[in-house]
């Protein structure tokens, strides 16, 4: 944790080099049992170390095993000021997990006031 937030003390920082094996940097949750027509609003606040770093916000749906994809959208961040990035899920026909992961391939990010709500 930094303390560079867009709101109160303490934002997330990953840095590529910090994943699995010195890979990609990320963290990722996991909301289970989600499912065929489930609705979901996202906003996260998050910003690039530098202009020619890369990361994104990953929105998979996943089957209920937890394995295979049933939908993915992407999120690029842009910005190196805080931007909110937001994004509303409607779950598909055979998905039952929600994965959110925040995956650095490139320099840094800072990410901060993650928010997930279900909707319907």
């Amino acid at each position: 944790f930094v303390n560079d937030a867009s709101a109160g003390e303490k934002a997330f920082k990953i840095s590529e080099g910090t994943g699995e094996g010195g890979k990609d940097g990320y963290f990722y949750q996991r909301i289970s049992c989600s499912y065929e027509g489930f609705k979901y609003h996202l906003d996260i606040d998050a910003k690039l170390a530098n202009a020619e770093d890369k990361a994104e916000i990953l929105i998979w749906q996943r089957n209920d095993a937890g394995l295979g994809n049933v939908k993915q959208t992407k999120l690029a961040l842009d910005s190196t000021t805080y931007k909110t990035y937001s994004a509303d899920i409607t779950m598909e026909k055979g998905a039952g997990n929600l994965d959110i992961f925040l995956h650095v391939t490139k320099g840094a990010a800072t990410f901060d006031n993650a928010k997930l709500f279900k909707v319907a």
